[in-house]
């Protein structure tokens, strides 16, 4: 069971959902994403929390969120354990707020989500009449453009980095796992601007026509032999109070783990989702952040949320190690 409470939140609108396990991530326009088997009980420092409001569904042009979510990050010592890093270098940014989401996107063409099926669309971004093209936007955590997509189950979790198009769009490319409705969340930067996080709903050809999540708190996953499990500094989970998670990891000799691989310049990304996707909330482990792609890191790993919202959550925790990525799910319940 927990040892302490757990999760994020920020208001959007909603889909629906059901828990369990992500999925793989096109390598044509993402990073691949191997994830252990499928869970069927749902259940993350200095952090850095992106918070992102949700548009309509229904809606090709989706609205903005009621008000800016903010991206912060705070030093705490000793997390995530600095073995095996040879130069421990603290996180970049101590304190980033996103600005109200203003920049206009549009996808071409409108794509019909089907298991299985390889879906591609182009994605452009504008700023008034300004396409945001690649090289107008900021370099952050390693990738100009970062896309986050969820189904309304919960279970089809990806983390994508599309590539530009001679449009001055950018060509996204992934293979759903279910037909369900779908969220995306685009985390982009323009210059020296704040960042802004921009949703888009995307249509299923079987959506779920009532809540489909699996809301079971789970607090334990494997991958490789490894036994992955998360302890909450707070239980029940409070709307509005500070969330600390401690993620634990222990190889098949019950030993700590400590291979963790730079991903997008940290040891890990958390990302938590409210159950009828009206937020999402992304965190990095606090403390040294690896400097060289060289550098290995060590559980715990800490990351903080601060949930706006009762009910469940969705946490899906992504590590690197062995040269491949790995996505852990948990679940919490939020009071």
């Amino acid at each position: 069971m927990f040892s302490r409470s757990l999760i994020l939140a920020v208001p959007v609108i909603a889909v629906l959902a059901l828990l369990s396990s992500p999925v793989w991530s096109s390598q044509q326009a993402a990073d691949k994403i191997t994830a252990p088997a499928e869970d069927k009980a749902a259940a993350p420092a200095a952090n850095e929390a992106h918070s992102s409001a949700l548009a309509p569904l229904p809606s090709d042009n989706p609205g903005e969120p009621d008000e800016p979510p903010s991206e912060s990050r705070t030093e705490k010592p000793g997390s995530p354990g600095d073995l095996g890093a040879s130069v421990p270098a603290p996180h970049a940014h101590a304190e980033e707020t996103y600005a109200p989401a203003t920049y206009a996107r549009s996808i071409k063409p409108s794509p019909r989500i089907e298991k299985g099926k390889q879906t591609n669309f182009s994605l452009t971004l504008k700023n008034g009449s300004e396409v945001l093209t690649e090289d107008k936007l900021t370099l952050r955590h390693t990738k100009k453009i970062h896309l986050t997509l969820v189904d309304q189950s919960l279970r089809d979790f990806q983390h994508l980095h599309p590539v530009s198009n001679k449009d001055g769009g950018f060509d996204v490319s992934f293979r759903p796992s279910t037909s369900n409705n779908y969220m995306l969340w685009a985390d982009v930067k323009r210059g020296t601007d704040a960042p802004q996080l921009l949703t888009m709903p995307l249509r299923g050809a079987e959506p779920c026509k009532e809540n489909c999540v699996v809301k079971a708190a789970t607090d334990k996953a494997t991958f490789d032999g490894n036994t992955a499990t998360i302890k909450l500094d707070t239980l029940p989970a409070k709307v509005g109070q500070p969330l600390d998670v401690d993620l634990l990891i222990t190889d098949s000799e019950g030993k700590p783990f400590g291979a963790l691989e730079p991903v997008m310049g940290a040891y890990g990304h958390a990302f938590a989702i409210y159950e009828d996707m009206t937020s999402m909330q992304h965190a990095h482990p606090r403390g040294a952040a690896p400097a060289a792609e060289t550098d290995r890191g060590a559980a715990p790993l800490s990351f903080s949320f601060k949930p706006m919202k009762k009910g469940f959550y969705k946490i899906f925790i992504q590590l690197k190690t062995g040269g491949k990525d790995v996505l852990l799910p948990f679940g919490v319940h939020v009071e």
